[in-house]
């Protein structure tokens, strides 16, 4: 018995073929995993209301902005502790938001800048470089790493203000740059919403 199947090359449209192991159908291409996660990856990014858009932006993005402001004042006040700690805080918010607009999810923790590796093509569909996705990820990472050290000082060694103007414009940095990729994202989602 002969079956027909559908079969796809990459991303183009499908075509129909006879299931049979006939040579005439040597070099027939079956739908590679890659291509059915990208598929259901797209189907999920399409699920997002303006609704939800917008709740996203109110309770993560605009938050994750009053926090980078608030990371700016204390640098101004020299107060480069709390201006890492707000750093952080800020990046954390504004890469989650950036799942959330996704409509991804993401681990509980405070650093999941690896977590980007899982939708890099997703990423790379809205402008984001691989080279940008690989700094964010080292960005995470490192805010993440001084975020205790930044509120408690080194508890071991009973010191605070361990960090300097340096460190503090270097969390900024990272902030800013997150900020801007957010933003880049942003756009493009909102133009999508249903």
């Amino acid at each position: 018995m002969e079956t027909e199947s559908i079969l796809y090359i990459d991303d183009k449209k499908p075509f129909r073929a006879n299931g049979s192991k006939n040579k005439k159908n040597i070099g027939l291409l079956i739908k590679s995993k890659q291509t059915e996660k990208m598929d259901k990856e797209r189907e999920k990014e399409q699920k997002l209301t303006r609704e939800r858009f917008f709740e996203i932006d109110n309770g993560y993005f605009m938050k994750a902005f009053n926090i980078q402001t608030e990371a700016n004042q204390n640098f101004e006040r020299a107060n480069y502790d709390l201006c890492i700690r707000r750093s952080q805080e800020a990046f954390e918010l504004y890469l989650k938001s950036i799942f959330l607009f996704l409509n991804r999810t993401h681990r509980r923790e405070h650093d999941i800048g690896k977590e980007l590796y899982d939708i890099r093509i997703i990423l790379n569909r809205y402008g984001i470089s691989d080279t940008e996705i690989a700094k964010m990820v080292k960005e995470s990472k490192t805010l993440a790493e001084w975020r205790e050290t930044a509120l408690y000082g080194d508890e071991t060694l009973k010191t605070s203000n361990v960090f300097d103007k340096k460190d503090a414009e270097l969390g900024l940095s990272y902030v800013q740059n997150i900020h801007i990729i957010g933003i880049r994202i942003k756009s493009e989602i909102l133009k999508k919403c249903q």
